[in-house]
């Protein structure tokens, strides 16, 4: 994307999501990307949820469809993860 469309984009991480838990490939895919990129993977993880697909059947963000539930919870510790990231004045861009 950067050589072809927007030299001056800057990845700011990789968002885990669709995590599940109890299976091994969740688990062992998570390893991996911790490995291979460090730091550059959130911390805050989306686990998989029947609430993501309710609340796009119901044309509505599962922060406002289900604002209770920790689907929800993790997009908003996301995005303090996020906004925290963009304070600290040594992030380097990927």
């Amino acid at each position: 994307m950067r050589q072809r469309t927007n030299p001056r984009l800057r990845i700011l991480g990789i968002v885990v999501t669709l995590y599940y838990s109890r299976t091994v490939h969740s688990r062992e895919v998570l390893e991996e990307l911790r490995t291979m990129f460090g730091n550059r993977v959130f911390n805050t993880i989306i686990r998989k949820s029947v609430r993501f697909a309710e609340a796009a059947a119901a044309n509505m963000p599962v922060t406002e469809y289900a604002p209770n539930h920790p689907s929800a919870d993790s997009y908003i510790a996301l995005v303090e993860e996020i906004l925290n990231e963009q304070k600290t004045p040594d992030a380097t861009p990927a």
